[in-house]
């Protein structure tokens, strides 16, 4: 009897302790398997015990207060925190936004570099068109004061080729009335003192001093002085030859 009731008493404390294992959930935090010790704040830790449809994880005991620590387990890795964990990654939305941002920022260099190079090379020609302008003006400023001077240059031309002309013609008078009026001293050597008429035709062609002598000439005719009309004569030759 003292046997059996040993057995028995071996047999209900297997039992009691096979109860205690099936109804008792064991953490992984606690060094003996019962409970989760108690934080220093107060708080407990909770244990973790099936994945949420989310990714995250359900847990047991008490609802943690404002003061617990919670340990969530997300894609095999344990989040240790205060308050809920978020279901996207910490970095994720300043990972998207700090893309975007630079995105947005280099584009917005680049556009303000295009500018800058569009407005550089607006002013360069609107320069260099400045300048051509300039040039033209100068250029047709030039080409003016060219047609006027070759004006000049024509007029001064035809002036001096009519001079030349003038003069040749004027030698050529000159030269007649010059034998014209050797013509007339060789008539009044002869005697013949009718060359008033012809010493009047030849005055205008002559020079003052020529004219003169002439005049002088016409009065000794007038006088019958055949003479001196000769020796006037003579002297209006000599001065139209000089």
């Amino acid at each position: 009897m003292r046997w059996t009731a040993a057995a028995a008493a071996v047999l209900v404390s297997s039992i009691w302790a096979i109860a205690r294992a099936q109804t008792a959930t064991t953490s992984a935090l606690a060094p003996d398997g019962g409970a989760p010790p108690p934080l220093e704040d107060g708080g407990i830790v909770s244990r973790p015990f099936s994945a949420a449809p989310d990714g995250g994880v359900a847990s047991f005991g008490p609802t943690p207060g404002p003061g617990s620590t919670q340990i969530l387990r997300r894609n095999g890795v344990d989040y240790v925190g205060n308050g809920r964990i978020s279901a996207a990654a910490p970095d994720a939305g300043a990972t998207a936004d700090n893309g975007t941002g630079g995105d947005a920022g280099a584009r917005q260099t680049a556009s303000s570099a295009e500018t800058e190079d569009l407005r550089r090379r607006i002013s360069a020609l609107e320069q260099r068109l400045s300048a051509a302008t300039d040039q033209r003006q100068e250029l047709d400023r030039l080409n003016q004061q060219i047609s006027e001077l070759r004006q000049q240059l024509a007029q001064v031309e035809s002036q001096r080729m009519a001079a030349q002309q003038q003069v040749v013609e004027s030698r050529v008078q000159t030269q007649q009335a010059v034998n014209t009026l050797q013509a007339a001293q060789q008539a009044l050597t002869n005697g013949n003192g009718d060359v008033a008429a012809t010493l009047s035709s030849v005055a205008p062609s002559l020079p003052a001093a020529a004219q003169r002598e002439l005049a002088a000439a016409q009065q000794a005719l007038r006088s019958n002085d055949l003479y001196a009309a000769r020796a006037h004569i003579s002297a209006a030759i000599a001065a139209s030859q000089r």
